[in-house]
Order: C-alpha cells, then structure tokens, then sequence
C-alpha cells in the first residue's frame, strides 16, 4: 500500500532527467554530443511538463533557454519520450559563443515512427554572414535519458536502510 502511494506521488512530482544524445546526420556530417538537464512529470514512455535547465551542443553552452513549444503533434504541449518513438519539442536559446536550438517530433504517429531530430546552431547571436552555421537532421536518435535522484531521495533511502537495521538488531536480540 505505501509503495503504491509513493509510486503514485513520484509520478505526479517532477523529477530530474538528464539526455545525453549523440547525433547521426542524414547528411553524413559529424557526429555531434548534445548533453541537456531538464525537469519532468514521467508518464510511461513519454515525460511531460518540460523545463530544460541547461543545454550543451557541441561543448558549447546554451545559457539562455527562450522557449520550448510543441513542433507539431496533436498533444498541446512538449513531450519527450524514453524511447525516442514520440516526441514534439522544439526548444533554442543562446549562449555568449553560440544562438543554438535542438527539436525533435514523430514523423508517423500512431504507427512505428520514426523520429527526427534536429539541431542547429551558429557561433555567434547575429547569424552573420561568415558566421559557422552547423546543422543535423537525423532519424531514429541515439539518445539515453536518466532519471536523477535528488538529495531527499537519498535521505529516503538512508532512513529506510536504518529502520531495517535497527529491526533486525532488535529481533537478533530476542
């Protein structure tokens, strides 16, 4: 019954995620390492609720997160999922060496999608002419998602493993 609620509880609170993903172009470009930390309320395979923390393509931080919308599902909102098989999220922002934004969305929904994922930035905010501009497209990402525990969740832990000690000292006694 209590794992049930703290089940229940979990689901409901945001939680910590951190995505690793590493590009693989369609244009056979190089492959880039985009690392993010972001909050969300987990349902199933897909995370919603976003908010992206922090954003790093290439080594180069996007300090400035402006927004994160819907790219063009039928849900209203961002979405990101476990799987890669069901996402619709667009998100840009700008760092002091980079204007940056990383999307991804369903190409076939209610089917076995696949997912395209797209990144695009420049090395500076103006995107001047003689500015690099990189960009990648690529389907099927290869991105890991994981959960990270909060500090009150190792407390929980902590307390759980001492009421299990100090019960088994107890019955040892008797």
């Amino acid at each position: 019954m209590i794992a049930a609620l703290l089940s229940v509880t979990a689901s409901a609170a945001n939680q910590q995620y951190h995505l690793s993903y590493t590009s693989t172009s369609l244009y056979g470009g190089t492959p880039w390492n985009i690392e993010a930390d972001f909050t969300g309320q987990g349902d199933g395979d897909v995370i919603r609720k976003l908010q992206f923390s922090s954003l790093k393509i290439a080594g180069l931080a996007v300090n400035s997160i402006d927004q994160l919308m819907p790219m063009y599902g039928d849900l209203g909102e961002a979405v990101l999922s476990f799987s890669g098989k069901s996402n619709d999220f667009w998100l840009y922002g700008h760092g002091p060496l980079v204007d940056a934004s990383l999307y991804s969305y369903t190409i076939k929904p209610m089917s076995e999608p696949y997912s395209l994922n797209g990144v695009l930035y420049y090395d500076d905010d103006n995107h001047a002419p003689g500015g690099i501009g990189l960009s990648d497209r690529s389907i099927n990402p290869s991105w890991v998602i994981t959960a990270v525990p909060e500090p009150k969740t190792y407390g929980m832990l902590l307390l759980g493993v001492g009421i299990l000690g100090a019960y088994a000292r107890r019955r040892r006694a008797v």
